[in-house]
């Protein structure tokens, strides 16, 4: 799958969204000793894809880069998407990593900062603000819509919409866009595991690629399927339970 250079970069390792500060409940089951193997990262992988980012991040992704996407529908997919969570460490995971990928995006196009399309009107009168963010023709307006309905509070923020929000921006097509969020998830929780467990870095890079065939087979699902806003679901149910039990860990090398 084929995607420009400018979304390339935020799907590098290197961008800092601060996801390699959290786990996602991978560490927790690194320190009881289910998590020590190659097979095991694989296995929990495969179980956050199939259980978290197939049914709930990857559709979010593809609704939020619908060029154009309204800002009623943005608000009503974050909050399905924060809902959705049982742990309220992965829910205030994906809000820091959501704010700061905002706050980078900003950086780097000047077109997403909120002087850079029409004020937004007062927050007591909604109709106006959606008129004042929107413009016909400007692909950035959606991005601004979401960031500004996170800043005052009317949103929770999510990397998945923020991310969807960007693609849509850049040009991407839907498959892109999904495509490279469930790659960047899963490779950032297989760094985790590369500081969490004892596995080496190619044992590591061996795991990511023998899941690429089951990250391509679940983009074409969602793809295919189209599920909408509120058919999102979390089914990864033990890592959720893990994210609850980090706070007891004797020690911490994450915030989640």
């Amino acid at each position: 799958m084929a995607f420009s250079p400018r979304l390339a970069q935020f799907v590098d390792s290197a961008f800092p969204t601060g996801a390699f500060a959290h786990s996602f409940g991978l560490e927790t089951a690194a320190q009881e000793g289910r998590l020590r193997t190659a097979d095991d990262l694989r296995a929990w992988l495969l179980d956050f894809l199939h259980g978290s980012l197939e049914p709930m991040d990857g559709p979010a992704v593809v609704h939020a880069s619908t060029p154009g996407a309204a800002q009623d529908a943005l608000r009503e997919l974050d909050r399905v998407l924060y809902v959705s969570r049982l742990a309220r460490e992965t829910r205030t995971a994906a809000q820091k990593i959501a704010r700061q990928y905002m706050r980078m995006a900003i950086a780097l196009y000047p077109e997403f900062a909120p002087e850079a399309g029409v004020h937004r009107a007062p927050r007591d009168d909604p109709p106006a603000a959606t008129a004042a963010l929107l413009r016909d023709g400007d692909p950035a307006a959606p991005f601004r819509r979401y960031a500004a309905l996170v800043r005052r509070g009317d949103c929770r923020g999510h990397p998945a919409i923020v991310h969807g929000c960007v693609c849509a921006f850049l040009g991407e097509s839907s498959a892109s866009a999904v495509t490279s969020y469930l790659f960047t998830a899963l490779a950032a929780a297989a760094a985790s595991a590369l500081r969490a467990t004892g596995l080496g870095q190619t044992q590591v890079q061996q795991t990511m690629a023998s899941i690429f065939p089951a990250v391509e087979q679940a983009a074409a699902e969602i793809l295919r399927l189209a599920p909408d806003a509120a058919s999102l679901c979390a089914r990864n149910v033990l890592q959720e339970i893990d994210a609850m039990r980090h706070e007891t860990l004797y020690s911490r090398l994450f915030m989640s």
